[in-house]
């Protein structure tokens, strides 16, 4: 839900950005340029931290943490924020002209310092992105292994599930976003495509994953762990965990 949260922060944010803009307050653009940017780093925490909690549940087990989901809400909604009071401390928040190949001009209030973008932003994604594609293998490593290997109820499972996994994951990973990374020479075109419609409903998608999820399982399932509790014990059993996902 966290997840959630700060995805329809970034999609408002960008979606009213050209509006504030336009109405030539910089106060007011500065404010939507910081309100984009954090919502958008938050969403890179997020990404890391679903990858995170999915390594407890799934590879290490038998993890006991106190004031779990505490801990992991502040550390997601606070992390990104010095790095925002950084950059409006530098001024780097500003109204941007983009040029279309139309002719016609775009005003949207962003970073104006192409080396604040590319260390803040690219960066940031780049550390979270090896951290999730690193979890992300080890997962489908399991997965691959439990098809070979029959659960308690002696069924298997089947490979449409396990393909929903894999492609859910890459959703909840956020690793989706890294199509960025192609955007050069003849892909350029092509990866712009790819990535607006992928990230743009990438929340309706988990909506569907999740709805799928809570179907198919009945309320069996839950992929967090239990909030009433300020200690929480990460165990599930590891045939099971990779059924259940």
């Amino acid at each position: 839900m966290n997840m959630f949260v700060a995805l329809f922060l970034l999609n408002l944010s960008f979606l009213s950005n050209e509006s504030v803009a336009n109405t030539g307050d910089k106060a007011a653009c500065v404010f939507i340029a910081l309100l984009m940017h954090y919502s958008m780093l938050t969403t890179f925490t997020w990404f890391f931290i679903q990858a995170l909690h999915m390594y407890l549940w799934l590879i290490r087990q038998n993890i006991t943490i106190t004031n779990y989901m505490r801990k992991i809400t502040v550390f997601g909604w606070t992390f990104p924020a010095p790095i925002v009071v950084a950059v409006v401390s530098l001024g780097g928040y500003k109204e941007v002209i983009i040029n279309a190949t139309s002719g016609k001009n775009t005003r949207m209030c962003w970073i104006t310092d192409p080396l604040i973008h590319y260390i803040v932003n690219i960066g940031y994604y780049a550390l979270v992105f090896i951290f999730t594609t690193g979890i992300f293998i080890m997962i489908v490593t399991k997965v691959v292994q439990a098809r070979h290997v029959k659960a308690a109820d002696g069924k298997r499972s089947t490979f449409r599930k396990q393909l929903m996994m894999v492609l859910s994951l890459f959703l909840l990973f956020g690793l989706t976003w890294a199509v960025a990374f192609f955007s050069y020479g003849p892909m350029l075109i092509p990866s712009y495509y790819i990535f607006t419609v992928l990230n743009s409903f990438q929340g309706f998608f988990l909506f569907l994953y999740y709805h799928h999820i809570h179907n198919d399982v009945a309320g069996n399932f839950s992929d967090d762990p239990e909030s009433s509790s300020s200690t929480t014990t990460i165990v599930q059993s590891r045939i099971n965990v990779v059924e259940n996902v």
